[in-house]
């Protein structure tokens, strides 16, 4: 049986860390993918992993029926991760606080304390005592849950997850459970009653599929933009991360990426609920861009409006995650750039594509990108990245970015570049001073285009439209001294500080809310609105 012990401690590391990666999946959504909650994950999974081995410890001081007892703790497992999608939605009903936060550490818990009880379980099973050879059965068994943990994360994170949904996920991996759980009964022990967990785990792959949740990610989504009580129109999933849209037919659909407001669906400059005069203030500041590279696309609003500023020939986007593809083929406004032959679309994470590319320059670099507080934001908003988009502008081009509210990636800016500017919640930066006479702002403007039809209409243009503003308010040079401001000193965002993420440090509930709100709202530094 040490063969069948062997495989046994396989399967318990694959579906241990498939759970986990799940997990982490589900949480990380939640609370808006801050890195926060990978540690999160991790920790309660090592104190479940603990737990399970020693509740599996005093499973093998009465060995006599250890196969029902493996098989039984299987059966527990594989029903547990079933019933998953189901009651998450419960147990994070509360969203942020600290009792609904204290609910999902004991489901993660208890997720990886039952298979944790098996290792203990394969270890007596396939381990040899007698002889010399105690080092080469134990060595055996840790073999093999070492290449099924090894294997669980990669063939769920990047197979898996990119063809099923977290709650199909969830359902396939536990019905494995439940079948080897009747398996290891059947298999193992001669009594009587190893036809009962066999008979069992059938029984409960097919009484516990129905229970499933149908819509794990539209019940825990947040929606907590301006249109919170809209459902959720539409869920994308795949091994990059989770998409989903809001539906709202007077200012555009809202699209989230990870639970988090990544955009809006409109191009109507008399709604603007995109802000997209901060794009416009691009082509009134820039005599003639004809090449533009893109990083992070989103909901493809932002580039459709570039890509009708008047002589752009060509422009590169960089998007790490191709369902954006998919759910911009759905809406007719933003549609035309998959077929756009100027514009050349790169699934690749912005930073390796800039770096694998050094011959590439531009006129103009965009990136409207998300909350500076996200996991692994720092990659686009630190001092070296800076200096490496920085080599990528040629003479007299001009870069913008969102800074989400943080000084800091204000400060940084000034750390890597000669003339900043801001506008609203952006940061301009060139090698010039690139603010333009309101005459040539409204004459630039006049030539953009959305389609066949022109960005702006005849009233944009008068005292008090959008235009008319951009052109008489326009960037303004940024502070050079930002310590103290609101209390606050400002420090330069790095690969290593990683500023951007850390600098609030945890909160009892993982949220960071007050980077969501104006800390000064006569600033127009501090407003967030991506």
């Amino acid at each position: 049986m040490t063969r069948f012990a062997w495989w046994l401690s396989f399967f318990v590391g694959f579906l241990s860390l498939s759970v986990e990666i799940l997990w982490v999946r589900v949480i990380g959504f939640k609370f808006h993918t801050l890195p926060h909650a990978f540690s999160l994950v991790l920790a309660m999974y090592l104190i479940g992993i603990a737990a399970g081995a020693y509740i599996g410890k005093l499973c093998c001081s009465t060995p006599k029926y250890l196969y029902l007892a493996a098989g039984g703790v299987l059966l527990l497992g594989g029903a547990f991760d079933i019933l998953t999608p189901s009651f998450v939605p419960v147990i994070l009903s509360g969203g942020f606080d600290s009792g609904s936060l204290a609910l999902a550490s004991l489901a993660i818990i208890v997720a990886a304390a039952i298979k944790s009880i098996l290792f203990p379980i394969a270890h007596h099973l396939g381990s040899d005592a007698s002889g010399g050879v105690v080092g080469r059965s134990v060595s055996r068994i840790y073999s093999g849950n070492i290449a099924g943990s090894t294997l669980g994360p990669l063939l769920t994170g990047f197979y898996l997850l990119e063809y099923l949904s977290v709650e199909e996920c969830f359902m396939l991996v536990g019905s494995i459970g439940l079948l080897l759980g009747g398996a290891t009964a059947l298999i193992g022990d001669r009594s009587r009653l190893r036809t009962v967990p066999f008979a069992s785990s059938l029984a409960l792959v097919a009484i516990l599929q129905p229970w499933r949740s149908p819509d794990l990610i539209g019940s825990i989504a947040d929606k907590w933009w301006d249109n919170k009580r809209a459902p959720v129109a539409r869920v994308i999933q795949n091994r990059y991360g989770i998409i989903y849209t809001s539906h709202d037919p007077t200012h555009g659909d809202i699209v989230f990426g990870g639970n988090v407001y990544d955009g809006r669906i409109n191009l109507d400059m008399d709604i603007d609920s995109n802000r997209l005069e901060r794009a416009y203030l691009l082509a009134a500041s820039h005599p003639h861009p004809q090449r533009v590279l893109v990083i992070g696309m989103g909901s493809g609003a932002w580039t459709r409006v570039i890509s009708g500023f008047p002589g752009v020939e060509h422009i590169d986007v960089v998007e790490i995650n191709p369902g954006y593809l998919e759910l911009i083929a759905d809406y007719p406004e933003v549609a035309p750039l998959l077929s756009d032959p100027r514009v050349h679309i790169h699934i690749d994470d912005g930073r390796r594509w800039l770096r694998r590319h050094p011959e590439e320059k531009f006129d103009l670099i965009v990136q409207n990108t998300t909350y500076h507080w996200r996991a692994n934001a720092t990659s686009l908003l630190s001092k070296e990245y800076f200096a490496e988009m920085k080599s990528h502008m040629q003479p007299g081009a001009i870069a913008t970015y969102n800074t989400t509210g943080s000084l800091d990636v204000l400060r940084t800016a000034q750390e890597v570049f000669p003339n900043t500017f801001k506008y609203h919640n952006f940061v301009y930066v060139s090698d010039h001073d690139i603010r333009v006479p309101p005459q040539t702002v409204l004459a630039r403007l006049r030539d953009c285009r959305i389609g066949d039809r022109p960005a702006f209409q005849p009233q944009h243009y008068e005292p008090g439209g959008v235009a008319y503003k951009l052109a008489h308010k326009g960037a303004e040079p940024t502070r050079a001294d930002l310590a103290g401001k609101a209390g606050t000193m400002t420090e330069v965002i790095t690969d290593q500080n990683m500023l951007s993420e850390y600098r609030h440090g945890l909160k009892i509930d993982l949220e960071p809310f007050s980077a969501f709100w104006p800390i000064n709202p006569n600033d127009s530094i501090y407003v967030t609105a991506p």
